[in-house]
């Protein structure tokens, strides 16, 4: 899914609309002056370089290795008694493959839908900031940096007596910055003056929440600011000049309308009825200097991209193991994307059938329904659904 040179987004992105929605914001992005973006080559490097944020290496990240080992070797057997394996062997134990569900499950798909709704809300953070110059609100030297191109200083505390603060190092900061830079320049000797913080969520949090994390990187920004790598002291920060800007998704729900398809010998699954958004994205003023913007496409909806887009992945780790590895002996007749789909489905299987927790069970059901029937019918479901269940639904 990443490796490739170039492919445009919908080569990705199943929904046609969600797709065009996001080409057409990253496009507005990389042809305005005063947006700076970690890439701005092509719409498909910015997509790419956003996809590649959210995957860890597969061969030399600890979880990338066990969820490799998962898909090639497997857990125990589900009859077996062992819960634990020794260092000369491959297969999983049942506490490793709970740590690769909480990978897929906390990790992977959450990176991929804060990436997918971080795209999303360039275009309406432009719009936005495009009035506000044009009001007289913001100088027309203001500067958006986004994402990666933002790290703020690491606060440390000297100690409880003094409660004095120190700076250390950096680490990943708002997920944009509005700042004033007269020549446009990015040197040590300026000072940039910050006059915005924005924080994206793929998921609807409150709005105090938000706010309070905003505090924090206010706090934070006191320290200095370093955007694309050049560190730079920042302008004495009041936070009641600041703007705050917020961006949510929807909350309205995907159908789970579905029908099955014949095809030649065999049947499936068709979700007929794709929702277009119900309402355009909203730009608001909820009090003085502090906007939230809600986006057209919800949680559900980048949600169900999310799980696919870690389906899509679990087919390139098939297709490393099978060019690195040789084909896996259980999948040996299936191509080697194949093999990557079938061999998580069938670990996720066999590990529900393991002595685990009910909370890692849940997970593992989620994640299994999900990636064989889908995310409307998936992600509702109470137990490990099987076929003649979906006949069932179908009845109803």
């Amino acid at each position: 899914m990443t490796n490739r040179n170039r492919f445009r987004v919908q080569d990705v992105i199943a929904d046609r609309e969600l797709a065009d929605s996001i080409q057409n914001s990253i496009s507005t992005a990389i042809s305005c002056r005063f947006v700076h973006l970690p890439t701005k080559r092509s719409v498909s490097h910015v997509f790419t370089r956003s996809l590649n944020a959210s995957i860890r290496d597969i061969d030399n990240h600890p979880r990338g290795v066990l969820l490799r080992r998962l898909l090639q070797f497997g857990p125990h057997s589900p009859i077996g008694t062992e819960k634990f394996w020794d260092k000369g062997k491959e297969r999983l134990s049942d506490p490793e493959c709970v740590q690769c569900v909480n990978f897929i499950f906390f990790h992977l798909v959450n990176r991929f839908k804060g990436e997918l709704a971080e795209l999303l809300a360039l275009k309406p953070c432009i719009q936005l900031l495009s009035e506000l110059r044009e009001e007289g609100k913001l100088s027309t030297d203001i500067q958006l940096f986004w994402g990666e191109t933002i790290e703020e200083p690491r606060r440390i505390h000297n100690s409880a007596e003094t409660a004095s603060i120190r700076y250390k190092g950096y680490a990943k900061g708002a997920d944009g910055l509005m700042l004033v830079l007269p020549t446009g320049q990015l040197t040590p000797s300026i000072q940039p003056a910050i006059c915005g913080v924005l924080e994206i969520k793929s998921m609807p949090v409150s709005v105090t929440r938000i706010s309070r994390q905003i505090s924090k990187h206010i706090k934070r920004l006191e320290g200095g600011v370093r955007l694309n790598g050049v560190p730079m002291d920042t302008q004495k920060l009041s936070e009641k000049s600041i703007y705050r800007v917020i961006v949510i998704p929807s909350q309205w729900k995907l159908s789970r309308k579905w029908k099955w398809i014949d095809n030649n010998d065999t049947r499936e699954m068709d979700y007929y009825e794709r929702i277009i958004p119900p309402r355009p994205t909203r730009i608001e003023e909820i009090s003085p200097r502090f906007w939230k913007i809600t986006l057209s496409w919800s949680r559900e909806a980048l949600e169900e991209v999310a799980y696919e887009m870690t389906f899509r992945y679990m087919a390139e780790i098939g297709m490393h193991i099978f060019k690195k590895h040789g084909k896996m002996s259980q999948w040996e007749m299936a191509h080697p994307d194949q093999a990557g789909f079938n061999a998580i489905k069938e670990a996720l299987y066999y590990l529900m059938l393991r002595e685990i927790t009910i909370f890692q069970s849940h997970r593992t059901k989620k994640l299994y329904n999900i990636y064989s029937y889908g995310y409307p019918v998936g992600v509702d479901a109470k137990h490990m659904l099987r076929p003649e269940d979906l006949d069932t639904m179908q009845m109803v």
